[in-house]
């Protein structure tokens, strides 16, 4: 059936493609960081001044958010207390639901949401009419404060229903975790006997037979090995709790001391978590700036690298692809000239021409700063101080790569022209009597395929193509940000950023497959067998 499509039939088979070079790129950069050391080990070699019970507190929050140990889903009270039966054994989340023990408490959950007031008139109007039908203690309507922020204290809160929360108006509402309320009766009769809450961190440890244990710490932080058997029994005839991750322990003996060790996630299981994150826009966590994520560091560092990269690789191209066919149309002296000073000029590193810059212009004759993207007493927005002042460091690092960009294309374009001109489709034409403006069209569209494919590889791989330049200027790019992660061993921005890299010139190589499928007559031809 797609045989009578071609053109779709191609564009799928290219996308087939292209998307199992994505799954390999992904795949290549899971497993590149796992070879060598342990990644948490380098960090936590770095943590200075913890005692023991801190160091391995903070390298099992590491191990937990870059999903490298197994984890168990639990419940806890809104107050942070697990639950525990008779026995010492934690409750599971999984435990109740298969039970059926569970309800979602809607009301409570929708208050445990993030509320944002987007209309104080509105939510007034709304919300006064409900209140004059209730009576609160020590909550006065007149009292314009509530009208700044306040108006959610745990008076009001426990006076309207759900109903009358939804209904509410000039709210927007982000819904965080479900809670979820369960009987006390209920719980008591599924476990076999009283059900008690224990509070603090009590590791929950898998032990030979698969069943989980609470296990306290004793004298010098090491494992008791005896269940838990303090709490106290639940009061109440119902208990609201809320679904966490909790860490899954072994006790393992070293040098005669036993010790909690976490189960470590296997590796395939580690993959294919990654691989939905990455598939859902997750690049995970910094090492070295942990809690923040990869996402905000690399959207912070982007806009500077494609203010710089951007303008730099069109108007080269523009300019360079000018200059090249002028210089293969007229030959002459002005080729005789172009042609070795754009081999020349295409010779010299970017980073050799940014320290020129930079000694010439900054350290010389101090006509443009040496480094930096803004001045430091510039706030950065879209105000007209910092956008002069971003103009002003920006410079130097354009000239550094615009005229060896440019003089590349020029001397790229000047070759295909030759070659074009050459042809024997072109001398044909002219024998013909075709007029020379349409036969030097039709040479020069044929010779700017290669160029727009070399246009498309550079604003793929131009997120990360400036690093040595934003290394001389100080430039608050990615590449900046890029070098700082390899010096710091921080993989998952070293991960994060050469996935985007990867995907940019994934994107930019298949973009260019399809045009040229399009304009290019011989692929066409090809493509639909004439």
């Amino acid at each position: 059936m797609l045989k009578n499509y071609p053109t779709l039939l191609f564009i799928l088979q290219r996308s087939v493609w292209y998307f199992l070079t994505f799954l390999v790129a992904i795949t290549i950069n899971f497993f590149l960081p796992r070879f060598g050391a342990d990644p948490i080990d380098l960090i936590m070699s770095k943590q200075k001044g913890l005692n023991d019970q801190q160091a391995r507190d903070k390298e099992v929050s590491y191990m937990k958010e870059f999903g490298l140990v197994d984890l168990e889903k639990t419940i806890v009270t809104d107050n942070g207390a697990m639950l525990m039966t008779k026995d010492g054994a934690p409750i599971t989340f999984k435990q109740l639901n298969d039970k059926k023990l569970l309800t979602v408490n809607e009301q409570k959950s929708f208050w445990t949401a993030t509320i944002e007031i987007t209309d104080a008139a509105a939510l007034k109007s709304s919300i006064l009419p409900i209140l004059a039908t209730k009576t609160l203690d020590g909550f006065e309507m007149s009292d314009t404060s509530v009208w700044d922020g306040d108006l959610f204290g745990e008076t009001v809160k426990n006076a309207l229903t759900l109903e009358e929360l939804k209904s509410l108006k000039g709210i927007t509402v982000s819904m965080n975790n479900k809670v979820y309320s369960v009987k006390a009766n209920d719980l008591n009769s599924a476990f076999g006997g009283p059900v008690s809450t224990i509070e603090g961190k009590s590791p929950y440890v898998v032990s030979k037979n698969g069943d989980l244990k609470l296990f306290v710490n004793g004298e010098g932080h090491t494992p008791v090995p005896e269940a838990v058997t303090v709490g106290s029994a639940i009061a109440s005839a119902s208990v609201d709790v809320v679904i966490a991750d909790q860490v899954l322990n072994t006790i393992e003996k070293r040098n005669d001391i036993e010790r909690f060790e976490p189960i470590r996630t296997p590796l395939v299981k580690q993959y294919f978590k990654y691989l939905w994150m990455v598939l859902h826009g997750d690049l995970g966590t910094s090492f070295v700036k942990y809690p923040k994520k990869v996402n905000e560091i690399v959207a912070q560092a982007i806009p500077w690298t494609l203010a710089l990269q951007f303008p730099t690789i069109v108007i080269g191209w523009i300019v360079g692809n000018l200059l090249g066919a002028l210089a293969a149309y007229k030959r002459g002296l002005f080729d005789k000239v172009l042609f070795p000073c754009a081999l020349l000029m295409n010779s010299i590193p970017f980073f050799a021409v940014g320290m020129i810059l930079v000694y010439l212009f900054s350290e010389t004759f101090r006509f443009f700063p040496s480094s930096g993207g803004y001045a430091i007493d510039v706030i950065p927005g879209f105000t007209w101080a910092f956008i002069s002042s971003a103009a002003y460091f920006y410079v130097l690092p354009f000239f550094s790569i615009f005229p060896v960009f440019a003089s590349g294309q020029a001397t790229g374009m000047r070759t295909m022209g030759i070659y074009e001109l050459g042809t024997g489709y072109v001398k044909y034409a002219k024998t013909l009597g075709i007029k020379e403006n349409k036969i030097l069209l039709y040479i020069f569209r044929n010779a700017m395929l290669p160029q727009l494919t070399g246009l498309a590889l550079m604003l793929g791989v131009m997120i990360g193509g400036a690093l040595i330049t934003e290394m001389i200027f100080s430039y608050p790019g990615l590449g900046m940000a890029l070098l700082s992660a390899a010096q710091n061993n921080d993989y998952p921005l070293i991960q994060g950023a050469a996935l985007i890299v990867s995907v940019t010139v994934l994107i930019a190589n298949f973009t260019v497959d399809i045009l040229i499928g399009f304009f290019d007559p011989r692929v066409k031809a090809g493509r639909t067998g004439a």
